[in-house]
């Protein structure tokens, strides 16, 4: 491997006598494999009797004759080499002369499938190709820049790689869902050159497929408006932006997803008919609502790492009840209770926020729910102050939490209480 700094052609003199030499090179520099025609000349009072090239600059003279300095050598490491020939006149005095050959490496970066599940054992493959050898070094980073894992240092030979990651860290600890990024680190010369698709690639915006929606829905009978859409593999891992607006103007009025980060695949969100203040939406007379869904690409050296719990058939019933007066409707110690499915063990929250205030009035936390169908987690009509909450409409969102930190969408329902 080169480890030469940059070099400038020199002579170098010696006693009286001493044989003036000039090395030449052709090419000086090009993408390895970079091979190289040598000569050279010399002036001196007697005559050559040996010429002798050292290719990689590392002391050590590779090729000698006694007849001509003409070669030629193939570089197949990538770097700054300073190529050093030697000229022996027939009284032993000799001088050398060097000329600096700079091989540049040709790399690619590229990830074969972007999105995966270290839970099911799926992998990441990350695929590098490199003309000629070098030392090189495949860092995975978060979305903050920080380092998380060095798959990958060693010197490697001119060819193609793929490398598999497990979606752990350095310590091989499990690491929450997000996108990650893989950055490609070379020595080339004394210095770390680095290619870095990360702000070079991706946005590109383009509209994922969705499901037909239906002309109405009831949210107070938890049929909450379904949106079902797909990233397509052709695109890989995206930022997904969703949002409510008008159909006759350009409005928007809540945003239900903002640039978030998705792997490919299917996807569901849920709208609850709520504005961005927590009203009632309605179109205006003659209009209707418009249900507007982009994706943006993720950068080409981005890996969306999966494994977020799901919450799904999440219901509360009832959606009406006087949580102080047992009766027909809500008997005996009266709550709403939310029944939800988790594919996953997490620790899941109720968060009941007020709609007239907007203020979250109570917090429920169940730790370590396993995974399985038919939950359930119950609000008795308190705030967190152990008080009746006034009689009204409130929002309750369910989310799930597992023990790495990676939150699912939040799930919605709506409760009117009276009294």
């Amino acid at each position: 491997m080169a480890t030469a700094s940059a070099v400038a052609t020199a002579v170098r003199i010696g006693p009286p006598g001493t044989p003036i030499v000039e090395a030449a090179a052709t090419p000086l520099s090009g993408n390895g494999p970079l091979t190289v025609s040598f000569d050279g000349s010399a002036i001196d009072d007697g005559t050559i009797v040996l010429w002798e090239w050292d290719f990689d600059g590392d002391g050590i003279f590779d090729f000698s004759s006694m007849s001509s300095p003409a070669t030629t050598f193939t570089y197949t490491a990538a770097g700054v080499f300073a190529a050093a020939l030697r000229a022996t006149d027939n009284d032993g005095l000799t001088s050398i002369d060097t000329a600096e050959i700079v091989v540049e490496l040709v790399a690619n970066l590229s990830v074969s499938n972007d999105t995966f599940n270290p839970a099911t054992g799926g992998t990441a493959l990350i695929n590098t190709s490199l003309s000629a050898d070098a030392t090189i070094r495949i860092l995975l980073m978060d979305a903050q820049g920080r380092v998380i894992r060095i798959l990958v240092d060693e010197a490697r030979v001119a060819g193609d790689y793929t490398d598999a990651w497990n979606g752990q860290d350095t310590a091989g600890q499990p690491l929450p869902q997000g996108p990650y990024f893989v950055i490609l680190e070379y020595d080339f010369g004394g210095e770390t050159r680095r290619i870095d698709l990360t702000n070079t690639t991706g946005g590109v915006r383009y509209n994922p497929s969705r499901n037909s929606l239906p002309r109405t829905f009831a949210p107070f009978e938890d049929d909450l408006l379904t949106i079902n859409f797909t990233i397509p593999a052709s695109r890989g891992a995206s930022e997904i932006q969703a949002f409510i607006g008008l159909f006759n103007t350009d409005t928007r009025f809540v945003t239900l997803l903002d640039r978030v980060p998705l792997g490919v695949g299917t996807h569901t969100i849920h709208w609850d008919g709520l504005d961005a203040n927590g009203n009632f939406a309605v179109p205006p007379p003659g209009d209707a609502f418009l249900v507007g869904i982009f994706g943006f690409t993720l950068p080409d050296n981005a890996i969306f790492l999966e494994g977020a719990p799901a919450l799904s058939n999440v219901t509360v019933d009832p959606n009406f009840f006087d949580p102080s007066t047992p009766d027909f409707l809500t008997p005996a110690d009266p709550t709403a209770t939310i029944a939800y499915d988790l594919d996953k063990l997490a620790d899941v929250e109720l968060t009941v926020t007020n709609l007239q205030t907007g203020r979250v009035l109570r917090r429920i936390r169940e730790f370590n729910v396993p995974a399985g169908m038919g939950h359930t987690i119950a609000w008795d009509g308190h705030a967190d102050n152990g008080l009746f909450v006034d009689k009204g409409d409130y929002r309750l969102a369910l989310r799930a939490t597992d023990s790495i930190g990676s939150p699912s969408l939040t799930r919605f329902a709506l409760v009117r209480v009276f009294y």
